[in-house]
């Protein structure tokens, strides 16, 4: 919050009184994962401001000699640029950055896709997460019948004593399923965000197990994925997260 407020408000400030380890420490703790989805929030802001206000000016007319190569399967490539960005495959390497100018470069990576294998070992960072399908009978199932209605039931508590966490939580459904309208049980959570793919909740977690429970429809034959429940903290500057086990679901 001070770089932001003092890059805002006291860029000439900023530009002395900000240095270089405050700088890269923000940078560290994203790249390390310290941080969650609020906290993320605050340090791109603090280095987007710290950005505008230590920028300087540069002759629209003068470039920089840039050039990226990539090491695909052990054979160094050379990229070519589309709107500024360059893209490389899954199976590279290594990125060579390579810059004759005396301008220095700032540089993203950004990734796209799905985890190629399925998450074998549950994350508990302070909370726990896990889902369970059940039939009619209350039998937890990984096998269903085309038409059968399955109760998915997401429970979640902390792990920390006497620390309680507002908690976000993306449930990713399976393909091969349809959430039956209206059939969400629970007056534990907050907020809750339907779309096409996905359930998003925002609830209060404690030591004592929240539950959520819904339906699903099994519309389409074929062997599916239940991905991993993901939950992170909501609160600045506290660190908690989970992820469940993937499993598969067989629908007959």
């Amino acid at each position: 919050k001070a770089v932001i407020l003092l890059s805002q408000f006291f860029p000439e400030i900023a530009k002395t009184a900000i240095g270089s380890a405050s700088i890269q420490s923000l940078i560290n703790e994203l790249n390390q994962n310290q941080a969650n989805i609020a906290a993320d929030i605050e340090r791109l802001l603090a280095l987007q401001a710290y950005a505008k206000s230590t920028a300087v000016s540069v002759n629209s007319n003068v470039t920089t000699p840039l050039t990226v190569a990539a090491n695909i399967d052990n054979q160094w490539q050379s990229l070519k640029p589309i709107n500024n960005v360059f893209s490389f495959p899954a199976n590279t390497s290594q990125l060579r950055i390579t810059t004759t100018g005396s301008m220095g470069y700032f540089y993203q990576l950004m990734t796209a896709g799905f985890p190629s294998t399925l998450l074998q070992t549950e994350l508990t960072q302070g909370l726990e997460v896990a889902v369970d399908f059940e039939d009619d009978k209350n039998n937890t199932v990984n096998t269903v019948k085309l038409g059968d209605i399955v109760t998915v039931h997401l429970r979640i508590r902390s792990l920390a004593p006497n620390n309680n966490f507002n908690v976000n939580i993306i449930n990713l459904l399976p393909a091969g399923f349809q959430l039956i309208n209206n059939s969400l049980n629970s007056m534990q959570y907050n907020q809750v965000n339907i779309r096409n793919d996905r359930l998003l909740f925002n609830l209060d977690v404690t030591n004592d197990v929240s539950e959520i429970t819904y339906k699903l429809r099994a519309t389409t034959p074929g062997q599916f994925v239940v991905p991993s429940i993901v939950a992170e903290s909501a609160q600045f500057g506290v660190i908690a997260k989970s992820m469940s086990v993937a499993k598969n679901i067989t629908v007959q």
